[in-house]
């Protein structure tokens, strides 16, 4: 490979370029973009040489401030007079939690301190008994009372290790001088037959696809170890491990389709090859590709990218979370999906932000938008419209406020939309008819940046206030925005798929450790009980779920017993 000559630097004078455009013979408009581009970069290159120059300066000035409340308008202009007053409710004034707990407070938030010997829950536990006294033995002080159990006294010590450790066993072997037979050591019972047992293949599922640790670095620190584990290898127990826990994942599909709420949306992924373009054939089935009730599709003509899809749901109150990268969109993927849905069942409300690929698909569902994403679009312009976006942020502010009160009370969805109708419905109904009223007086330009905030709010108002039509619609999408983070480490760490089997493993991985640790189970413990018993977890996929998978347990050590 031939390296790039380095950049020439060039000295400008903005002056001339400006009196170079306005001779050149291009028309009105394009000169006053090209103008414009002109001052941008010129103002740009000012403040990077200026003594003021940051990161989070320039990240302010090319993307705008952040969504934080206390970051959009600062403390020392929050008390300043806006254009239009509030006709919400203040935070404090909607403190009053709702009927059904009128003892509820929100809690103070926690700090990062040190965690308490309660918290290591995957510790191994040791009781030691007093040496000289047991419960109900006289006191050897006062001689009259007798002692009584309290709390243990916790201890803790963290130990080091080797992510993946090794034992080498080294069995004499003995030969005879005369006859030359060979006689070796029996092997202990405890050396099994593989040589990677089913803890070493689930930690290293759990640090590539639930931590984004790139099977390089974690091979160059096995190495550092004594310990070696190459890529290749790391690829090959994962791969394993994905084909072993795919019966799982597919059942965790069914579940997901009889749903009633589900939340949707999808992020940018990159595999390498080798690509399918569109109309050919379709690659061998993958090990999601059995997804598909319809069998596989070719690929649309104007599909030229690759997503990550992220689905969230709750069945009987047990969360499912799904992962699914290929040319399909969030909205394909939820087809394939509800292909699964029982027949006759109602549709489902769907969750996602306002983008037309997440409704690709050809189902039925009740709509509802993320009104954080609503939010966001004011948010982004709230440094050139202080007054109005000021104003829109304390209402939508206002609704979140009361959606967080009914949630620490335990509302029941009926109980909440009649929370959200009385206390939310006022507040959305006096915003709606502001935005209009700007509009049509003219108080805010139509083709402005605002003016394109409140169109998309006005556009979209059905599904963003579902929550004051429907029990159980959500607010926001925040929570399938969450679980895409994992999704999206694991492509800024390793940066692509190189294959569509890669992605297909990532996917199945990623779905049972996602979904085991919002079931609150141990991931690493998860993933290793599943792949010691592969055959019953092939043949009965429904008792292997995060959580019921410990039943599952004792009753085969019950039987073994």
């Amino acid at each position: 490979m031939t390296r790039k000559p380095p950049v020439e630097h060039v000295d400008l004078n903005l002056d001339d370029l400006h009196q170079r455009l306005a001779a050149s013979p291009m028309s009105d408009d394009d000169k006053k973009v090209f103008g414009a581009v002109l001052d941008t970069f010129a103002f740009l290159t000012k403040e990077l040489e200026s003594s003021r120059a940051s990161v989070s300066r320039m990240r302010r000035l090319v993307f705008g401030a952040t969504e934080k409340m206390s970051k959009l308008f600062p403390p020392d202009t929050a008390s300043s007079t806006t254009d239009t007053p509030s006709t919400a409710e203040s935070p404090e004034a909607s403190d009053q939690p709702p009927p059904a707990n009128s003892n509820s407070a929100k809690p103070e938030r926690k700090g990062h301190g040190r965690n308490g010997a309660a918290e290591y829950t995957g510790a191994t536990q040791r009781h030691i008994p007093h040496p000289t006294l047991t419960h109900g033995q006289v006191c050897p002080l006062c001689a009259q009372g007798k002692v009584h159990e309290l709390d243990p006294v916790r201890l803790v010590r963290l130990h080091g290790d080797a992510p993946i450790s090794a034992t080498c066993t080294n069995l004499e072997s003995l030969r005879c001088a005369l006859c030359g037979e060979v006689f070796t050591a029996e092997a202990p019972d405890d050396v099994g037959g593989d040589k990677y047992d089913e803890a070493a293949m689930a930690i290293v599922a759990l640090l590539k696809y639930g931590t984004g640790l790139p099977f390089y670095r974690l091979s160059r620190l096995q190495l550092s170890f004594g310990v070696p584990l190459p890529p290749s290898t790391q690829w090959k127990l994962c791969s394993i491990t994905g084909e072993a826990l795919s019966p799982v994942f597919h059942h965790l599909v069914d579940c997901a389709a009889q749903a009633g709420l589900i939340y949707i949306d999808d992020t940018n992924a990159k595999i390498l090859g080798p690509v399918r373009q569109p109309g050919a054939p379709p690659p061998p089935a993958s090990i999601n590709e059995g997804l598909s009730v319809l069998g596989p599709a070719l690929r649309p003509d104007d599909r030229t990218g690759t997503f990550t899809s992220g689905i969230v749901s709750f069945v009987d109150n047990q969360p499912i979370v799904l992962y699914f990268t290929g040319w399909r969109h969030a909205g394909d993927n939820l087809e394939q999906v509800l292909g699964r849905r029982a027949p006759g069942a109602g549709p489902p409300i769907q969750m996602c932000d306002a983008l037309s690929r997440n409704t690709s698909g050809d189902f039925k569902t009740i709509l509802a938008n993320c009104l954080a994403h609503a939010r966001r679009e004011f948010a982004d312009v709230a440094h050139l419209f202080e007054g109005p976006c000021r104003h829109v942020i304390e209402q939508l502010g206002a609704v979140f406020h009361n959606d967080s009160l009914a949630r620490e009370s335990g509302l029941s969805p009926e109980a909440r939309l009649a929370w959200h109708q009385e206390r939310s419905g006022p507040t959305m109904q006096n915003l709606a008819e502001w935005m209009k009223t700007e509009i049509e007086e003219r108080r805010i330009e139509p083709n402005s940046s605002l003016g394109s905030a409140i169109k998309y709010v006005e556009r979209h108002w059905s599904a963003l206030t579902l929550f004051l039509r429907v029990a159980g619609a959500p607010l926001s999408n925040n929570l399938c925005e969450r679980i895409l983070k994992r999704a999206i480490l694991n492509r800024k760490n390793a940066y692509f798929f190189r294959t569509q089997k890669g992605a297909s493993v990532a996917d199945v991985c990623m779905s049972l450790i996602q979904t085991a640790e919002m079931s609150h189970k141990n991931p690493l413990h998860y993933l290793t009980s599943l792949l010691k018993h592969r055959e019953q977890v092939a043949a009965s996929p429904e008792r292997w779920l995060p959580w019921n998978y410990e039943k599952t347990l004792a009753e085969i050590q019950d039987l073994a017993a």
